[in-house]
């Protein structure tokens, strides 16, 4: 980032979406404690839940389109992740409840 002008020094948030399923898990950690290396630096990200995304449909579904799919968590992995790299994790919204709930309540008949 600095080779590409980047003030490392200055605060920082990076939006990480729709990357991290298709890394290894070392990258995903190498990335996340490059980030904790910076104190006022911020990371927001997804992840796909591996109780679907590495079921054998799926894996061979996104290895037919040339994308498969290589990190996945549980519902509790995110939290031990986050803390195994240095970071705290602020907030932690999942699918099914605490997004529906928030950015779709005519889903849930509000």
């Amino acid at each position: 980032l600095e080779r590409e002008g980047m003030d490392t020094s200055l605060p920082a948030i990076f939006i990480w979406e729709g990357v991290t399923m298709y890394l290894s898990e070392a990258t995903v950690v190498d990335t996340l404690q490059k980030v904790a290396g910076h104190k006022s630096w911020y990371v927001a990200f997804d992840y796909i839940e591996s109780s679907w995304a590495m079921s054998p449909t799926w894996r061979r579904a996104m290895s037919r389109v040339g994308e498969p799919f290589q990190f996945a968590m549980s519902k509790s992995d995110p939290e031990k992740l986050v803390a195994s790299c240095g970071l705290k994790l602020l907030e932690h919204l999942r699918c099914e409840d605490e997004l529906t709930s928030r950015y779709v309540p005519s889903i849930r008949g509000k």
